[in-house]
């Protein structure tokens, strides 16, 4: 039965990344919404579509990409910086 592995798959993620939050806030003795703001969110999807997510290598090379094209525009400021992985995440996704 497809539909119940992907409730226990989805159950055990939810599981383990609560433990991993309960952890981090353990850890670092503080919760900030700041640490989960919307680009962060935006840069794991933007990994996992230009890197695809069929391979381990793909992400890991796609957030190599991403990093880097943030340092180098990092001196334009962090609007531009946004903007520019936002045009990277719309191009792979209309060539692809």
């Amino acid at each position: 039965d497809i539909l119940r592995y992907k409730l226990i798959a989805f159950a055990i993620s939810g599981f383990f990344a609560g433990l991993a939050g309960a952890f981090s806030a353990h850890y670092l003795r503080l919760i900030n919404p700041g640490d989960l703001a919307p680009h962060i969110t935006i840069f794991a999807v933007a990994m996992a579509v230009i890197g695809g997510t069929s391979t381990i290598i793909g992400p890991a090379l796609a957030a190599i990409i991403i990093h880097g094209l943030m340092e180098y525009l990092k001196v334009l400021g962090a609007v531009y910086s946004l903007m520019a992985v936002g045009a990277v995440l719309i191009l792979f996704v209309i060539f692809l």
